[in-house]
This record gives C-alpha cells, sequence and structure tokens, in this order.
C-alpha cells in the first residue's frame, strides 16, 4: 500500500500497490517535486514507483511537505520518504482593466500571470447567479474581452466572475468585474 500524508498526518491518498511486496527499506525521491511536469519516481535500486502526485479527489497536492508511505502489506512500514511539493503555476494572479467598466468603454483587458511556460489557459466569464455568459476557451494573456455574451448581446450592468483555470492542473484563479454602463 502507498499512503500519502500531509504535515499534520491528514491521509489524502492510498494507492494499492497490486499485492506485491514493496522490497525497499530507504526510498530515493526527488527531494522537490512539481506535480504538474509528471509524475514523481521513487525508487529503490531497481524497483520504481511512478506516483502521479495527486490527492484521492483527482487534483494536484499544494505547495507543502508529505510523508509517502510505503507498507509491505502485513503491517509494518516497508520505507519512507518525504517530499516538498512546489508548483510552478503555484499563485496565479489575475486581474482587469479597467475594473470598473464604466460608461463610453467598450473592452476589457484580462491578464494573468504565475502560469507556468508553456501551460495553456481557460478562461469563462460568468454571472453572479453561476450562469456562464462568455466561454474563450484555451487562451493566451492578456486576453481582450468586447463586454459581449457568447451570442454577441453587450452584457447588462452587474458584477460578473471572471475564472481562469490552467489546462491540466487543478490550478484556477478568479475575481469580480463591475461592469456599469
Amino acid at each position: 500500500m502507498f499512503t500519502v500524508y500531509d504535515s499534520v498526518g491528514f491521509r489524502l491518498r492510498e494507492m494499492n500497490l497490486g499485492g506485491q511486496p514493496v522490497p525497499i527499506t530507504e526510498p530515493e525521491a526527488a527531494a522537490v517535486y512539481d506535480p504538474t511536469g509528471g509524475p514523481l519516481v521513487i525508487r529503490q535500486g531497481a524497483w520504481t514507483f511512478a506516483y502521479d502526485g495527486k490527492d484521492s479527489g483527482g487534483g494536484y497536492l499544494p505547495t507543502g511537505v508529505y510523508a509517502m508511505v510505503f507498507d509491505n502489506g502485513i503491517g509494518v512500514s516497508a520505507g519512507k520518504v518525504q517530499v516538498r511539493v512546489t508548483k510552478a503555476t503555484e499563485g496565479i494572479f489575475v486581474a482587469a482593466a479597467p475594473n470598473p467598466v464604466g460608461p463610453g468603454m467598450d473592452r476589457v483587458r484580462i491578464w494573468w500571470s504565475g502560469v507556468s511556460a508553456g501551460a495553456r489557459a481557460e478562461v469563462d466569464l460568468f454571472a453572479l447567479n453561476g450562469a456562464r455568459i462568455r466561454s474563450f476557451g484555451v487562451a493566451e494573456s492578456p486576453l481582450t474581452w468586447d463586454i459581449r455574451t457568447a451570442t454577441g448581446a453587450p452584457v447588462a450592468n452587474g458584477i460578473y466572475w471572471v475564472e481562469v483555470r490552467v489546462v491540466g492542473t487543478s490550478e484556477k484563479a478568479g475575481f469580480k468585474l463591475a461592469v456599469s454602463r
């Protein structure tokens, strides 16, 4: 059994290793790991195990220190590694200008930073009731929005939620954008 624990001992994920005994006592792994860059390879001699860096819910582990424990199936710990997870996408920052959008304005620029090189982002705009009013799919920063819905109609005055999601990760960030024209 392979189990991941956070720094206070909370179990985040447990994986069955297929019933095979784990032949390690002092596993080796990178001391610092970015789960968005591929699996973490843990090895002892010729034996290897690749961990995808995700918790039981499928999201990438946030930045922090984790204990990764192998159990040989008879209640005796076969090995333990401690890994610091850091992500290139940690701390994504999103903003817009102008915000609020005032009278006579017909465009707003939305930008984001803190996304790792080569990462793609999807941008969606929602009314505060949760209705999606516009989706840009995969986009590059900065994005210019013409303050119109997906059908081309001007949006009504109000508050909107802008969400930027990094493709292939659980990283996302958002903010409120006010429109008063």
